[in-house]
């Protein structure tokens, strides 16, 4: 059966298929005038949200005992793929920073890491290996495609500009999203929708890594995990490990898409961004007279 692993030729192929895929769609709009370019860009915005609540009727999704959960706000794509278009609509600068910046770097993550095409397990279980053409390999694909070349239009055609005075609302969204997701949860599990034994536990369903570090982040899990206080690892009644939820990652979080979000202006505001910094060295180092 063929399937997706990191680095081998269906991998290759999808990340080439989604630049190219990228590629065209940025040349169709070049040719369209403002107002075409934003219907065009919205539809696509509504499609994916289309894709989001009617996979529940294609398997795996529909196998499940409650699939409506799934249209639920369940990680940080999902709740991109639901607010997208609506925050594109919107006049919204702050929320509309949050859009380009999230969308980008989740989209372009996704194919780097397209952790559902190569993850054996599905809603927190064991499936064993997915067909690299099964509907949930290619809508993951799609819908994370969707998510990142949105945003890279808005900024490539100018639709939204960012600034660095917005600097460091992004990282504020971002953990706002997270608690949004870990509110989703309790109610999923407050439903019976999900099972209870999942709740607080990183090896179970834990979107987003709200709970923790799961076993197979190991390696990679240190790259938070420098950050975080060491009483926020520990349960606060029995001395567990225990990884408070969401407020373990608060502050990894906010340090990492600070840098990213420093990086987004710089690129498209650099003269902002220079003027912000020496405005801060002023407040740092106030010029004696």
């Amino acid at each position: 059966m063929p399937v997706v692993r990191v680095g081998n030729a269906l991998y290759v192929s999808y990340l080439i298929l989604g630049v190219l895929m990228t590629l065209l769609l940025m040349r169709v709009l070049s040719r369209l005038g403002d107002r075409k370019r934003r219907q065009v860009l919205f539809s696509i915005l509504l499609f994916g949200l289309f894709l989001h609540i009617f996979k529940v009727f294609f398997p795996p999704y529909s196998t499940l005992d409650y699939p409506i959960r799934k249209m639920s706000l369940e990680n940080i794509c999902a709740v991109s793929t639901v607010f997208f278009p609506f925050i594109f609509l919107m006049k919204n600068k702050t929320l509309k920073d949050y859009m380009v910046m999230a969308g980008i770097v989740s989209g372009i993550l996704a194919f780097i890491y397209p952790s559902n095409a190569v993850s054996q397990t599905f809603d927190g279980m064991f499936a064993g290996d997915k067909h690299a053409f099964s509907f949930e390999v290619i809508r993951f694909y799609i819908a994370h495609w969707i998510i990142f070349t949105v945003p890279y239009a808005m900024l490539r055609f100018k639709i939204h500009t960012l600034s660095a005075k917005r600097v460091l609302r992004p990282p504020m969204i971002l953990i706002s999203v997270l608690f949004l997701i870990y509110i989703n949860e309790l109610v999923l599990t407050q439903l019976g929708w999900v099972p209870k034994e999942d709740l607080y536990n990183p090896e179970g369903r834990n979107p987003s890594l709200i709970f923790g570090i799961p076993g197979s982040f190991d390696k990679a899990g240190w790259i938070l995990l420098i950050f975080v206080p060491a009483f926020l690892l520990v349960h606060p009644v029995t001395g567990e490990v225990f990884s408070w939820p969401v407020l373990w990652m608060v502050i990894p979080l906010f340090i990492y898409a600070t840098v990213l979000s420093f990086l987004f202006v710089y690129i498209t505001d650099r003269e902002g961004t220079k003027m912000l910094f020496s405005r801060w060295l002023r407040r740092t180092h106030p010029v004696s007279h």
